[in-house]
């Protein structure tokens, strides 16, 4: 099979082909890029591999950057645009279920090809569209299966992140996985132990976001694979099984928690457990905590200046996702008529109130600041610097 109207990404690339080829090595471009290209779909970036070692590339090439040159990957830089460049290889052993314990250079595209974890992936093409397909990937893409390359139980053996991985790419792709794949995965799925939390969470997120994640998330639950997540997310899981509807990463996260029966507060735990960043953690417990209180009742002035306009449209929607009626243009208006949307929109600020009360900072001026922001927000005080300072020595008087 060949590819005639190669995309602009791999147009762009040939360049290298070209130079490595020029040089007396093989060159190819491998893995997602062609079979997305094949798929119509995106391509993210181009990966070449090459019979050229490492240090052959760099010879070859003025600018380059060793990222993981102890692996044979090399990136290339031309012009404004940068390539990765991997050496074919073999893998010895593996160690912890991931990584191999060492690499060993190769000049045959075909022992390269066959260490790959799934057929679609294991495809190459030549820099004239020619597709080189040594394991039926395009039989297998053509009927949207996921197949391991050989023996699945020992490629899931090797790396244990693949099992997730081949979920994902049923939530990205909307393929199935073949009945001796999904056979590897339930003999080996106990090695998912030994993954990182931060491996397991980087796949996880990424099957959350796909269009056939519930496609995904259900097949994943029949073969009990999220047992051997960091944090049982189970029930969360077969919440978001239930949803057909598209999530952002947020929207996931806060979704799957809330189906997990998780309060704001055992979403830190849980969110630590998958090596979430504390930004992300605060962001998700904030929109939870949100989504709990709109599902109590109606928008308030109150939540609507906490939570400002932004997050309660996010809330609302998350919301509306769970069968609420969704109406934005209520909590459009309420913000709008907020007299502040921020304590620092006060006419006075604390600097103000020292020097009018000649008093030292404590904790008491904070306290103040509430209480002119409550009048204020509710009306009962106009934000007016000496409507607030005529209330604040009232205040003080009593």
């Amino acid at each position: 099979m060949k590819l005639n109207n190669l995309p602009l990404e791999f147009k762009q690339a040939l360049p290298v082909l070209a130079k490595l080829q020029a040089a007396g090595f093989l060159a190819y471009f491998v893995g997602g890029s062609v079979r997305d290209s094949l798929l119509g779909r995106y391509i993210h970036d181009v990966d070449i591999a090459t019979s050229a070692t490492p240090y052959e590339v760099k010879k070859i090439f003025c600018r380059t950057i060793d990222i993981g040159i102890e692996h044979g990957t090399v990136l290339v830089l031309i012009d404004d645009l940068s390539f990765e460049i991997t050496t074919f290889r073999t893998e010895d052993q593996y160690q912890d279920f991931r990584r191999p314990k060492s690499v060993a250079f190769v000049r045959s595209l075909s022992d390269d090809l066959k260490r790959r974890d799934f057929t679609v992936n294991a495809l190459a093409m030549d820099s004239s569209g020619e597709i080189i397909d040594l394991f039926d990937g395009l039989t297998d893409l053509s009927a949207k299966i996921i197949r391991a390359v050989g023996n699945p139980s020992e490629r899931f053996g090797e790396d244990a992140l693949r099992i997730l991985r081949a979920f994902r790419f049923v939530s990205v792709l909307g393929f199935e996985i073949d009945s001796d794949t999904l056979a590897g995965i339930a003999k080996t799925k106990h090695l998912l132990a030994h993954i990182s939390a931060e491996r397991i969470e980087m796949e996880l997120s990424k099957l959350l976001v796909g269009s056939f994640y519930t496609q995904a998330i259900g097949e994943l639950l029949k073969l009990e694979v999220e047992q051997g997540f960091p944090a049982d997310i189970t029930r969360g899981l077969k919440g978001l099984a239930k949803l057909n509807l598209p999530l952002s990463l947020e929207a996931a996260w806060v979704l799957l928690c809330y189906f997990n029966q998780s309060t704001p507060e055992e979403v830190k735990p849980l969110l630590k457990a998958f090596k979430h960043s504390n930004s992300f953690i605060k962001r998700i417990m904030r929109l939870l905590s949100g989504l709990y209180e709109r599902l109590r009742g109606q928008w308030t002035i109150d939540s609507v200046y906490s939570y400002g306009l932004s997050d309660c449209l996010a809330i609302e929607a998350l919301a509306d996702s769970l069968g609420q009626r969704r109406d934005d243009e209520q909590i459009r208006q309420l913000f709008a008529a907020l007299p502040i949307h921020h304590k620092t929109d006060l006419a006075i600020n604390g600097t103000d109130i020292l020097a009018v009360l000649d008093k030292k900072q404590g904790s008491w001026l904070g306290e103040v600041l509430s209480e002119l922001e409550y009048q204020v927000l509710h009306g009962r005080l106009d934000n007016r610097r000496q409507d607030l300072l005529d209330y604040l020595l009232k205040l003080e008087r009593k």
